[in-house]
Order: C-alpha cells, then sequence, then structure tokens
C-alpha cells in the first residue's frame, strides 16, 4: 500500500512541476503551403536555450505564414524524468503561399533595400539610394 501511495505522490509530484505553454503568431492573410516540425533543446527549466535564433526564414523561401512554439506531452514527460534539467521544445513553422517582401535595414533602421520573393523563390532586389539619407 505504501507503494502505491508513493507512486501516486510521485506522479502529482511530476505532473505540479510540469507546465504546458504554447506560443505562436500567424500571419492570417498568407495561405498556408507546407509545415515543418522540429525540435529544440533546452535546459534547466527552459531557461537555457539554443546559441543562435531559430531562423524560420530559411526554411521559407516565399514567406512565413506562421510560427509555434510548444512543449508536448513527450517533451514534458522527458523534462520530468531529467528533473527539468533538459526541457526540450518544438517549433513548428508553416510557410506561406504566393510571395514575400523583406526589407534591409542598416544600423539606424534605415531602409538600405526591398527584396521581393515569388512563390518560386526567385529573389529580386531593389537597392534603396537618397540624399536624405
Amino acid at each position: 500500500m505504501k507503494r502505491v501511495l508513493l507512486l501516486a505522490a510521485l506522479l502529482m509530484a511530476m505532473t505540479a512541476l510540469t507546465g504546458c505553454f504554447r506560443t505562436s503568431f500567424t500571419y492570417s492573410d498568407r495561405g498556408a503551403s507546407s509545415v515543418t516540425e522540429e525540435s529544440q533543446k533546452f535546459l534547466i527549466f527552459g531557461l537555457i536555450g539554443p546559441k543562435k535564433p531559430y531562423r524560420a526564414d530559411k526554411l521559407c523561401p516565399s514567406g512565413v505564414a506562421g510560427v509555434e512554439t510548444y512543449a508536448s506531452f513527450g517533451n514534458m514527460c522527458i523534462g520530468a524524468c531529467t528533473a527539468n534539467i533538459y526541457t526540450p521544445r518544438m517549433v513548428k513553422v508553416t510557410c506561406a503561399a504566393g510571395g514575400a517582401h523583406n526589407f534591409y535595414l542598416d544600423d539606424t533602421d534605415n531602409v538600405l533595400a526591398h527584396e521581393f520573393v515569388d512563390a518560386a523563390g526567385h529573389s529580386t532586389v531593389q537597392n534603396f539610394e537618397s540624399d536624405v539619407l
């Protein structure tokens, strides 16, 4: 009987120490063409993450329609088994259908160039030159 109570207490503690979260953004005016899902490695309750930022724009040549990060049930189980030392998370990137626009800025946020990427992935870059800037 003690083992059952101890196991129940352990399961309740593991459930209480793990939490669900989901962060997402979506451009509602862009249609979806493909979805990519990858795992990211985090440490110590998710406080220490990858050294480089995740580049969703590299996955989607025609633009990003949405990005979602979340901890799946499997990620939470792994975190609970490692006492939340290793806490993986999932990132889901939805690529946009159609074209995309990119603006390139300098250190003072002045626009240097505009790039249009069509649905086939071909890009056209227009440099901006001005006497005012």
